[in-house]
């Protein structure tokens, strides 16, 4: 599945939402690259617990949503573009934070599968029981401006990935 964005929106938003000595490799790569990067941000957001249902269900992305009374859920009051600003935002800044975090999720899996440690070539990381804090950590800065942008779509009860 594709992004509901493609990468010249992503880098529209991003020249709004950081920095640009903040960007880091993300102006540097093809575009190939960041549709990939793009694709794995769309697949974290669709994993979502989100608020109402789906505008049309057939639809293949979690967004745009219909409240419980058929409004449109979300700041935008149209259906085009397919998403709210706020996930359209949190699309690029996701896919951005994956540049040089991409191995984060699947060190979290394998914590979660019971991982205790790994090294290499000198290197060793060590992680905590399940339900405590590893060594690993995700930039908090991104994840919570993604999260300032989603709060109000998400389900109560929901967990962010």
């Amino acid at each position: 599945m594709t992004s509901q964005i493609t990468p010249a929106e992503a880098d529209a938003l991003l020249d709004t939402l950081v920095l640009s000595t903040q960007r880091g490799g993300w102006d540097a790569l093809v575009t190939a690259d960041k549709q990939v990067l793009l694709n794995r941000a769309q697949a974290m957001i669709d994993a979502g617990q989100w608020k109402g249902r789906r505008y049309d269900e057939s639809q293949d992305y979690a967004f745009p949503r219909l409240d419980d009374d058929d409004n449109l859920i979300g700041e935008d009051a149209d259906p085009d573009p397919l998403a709210p600003l706020a996930v359209r935002e949190a699309l690029a800044l996701l896919a951005w934070s994956l540049i040089d975090r991409a191995d984060i999720w699947s060190r979290r899996e394998a914590i979660a599968g019971g991982l205790a440690s790994q090294g290499t070539a000198g290197l060793s990381e060590a992680y905590v029981p399940a339900g405590g804090a590893s060594q690993v950590k995700a930039d908090l800065s991104v994840v919570g401006q993604v999260w300032s942008r989603l709060a109000g779509l998400w389900r109560v009860g929901g967990t962010l990935i």
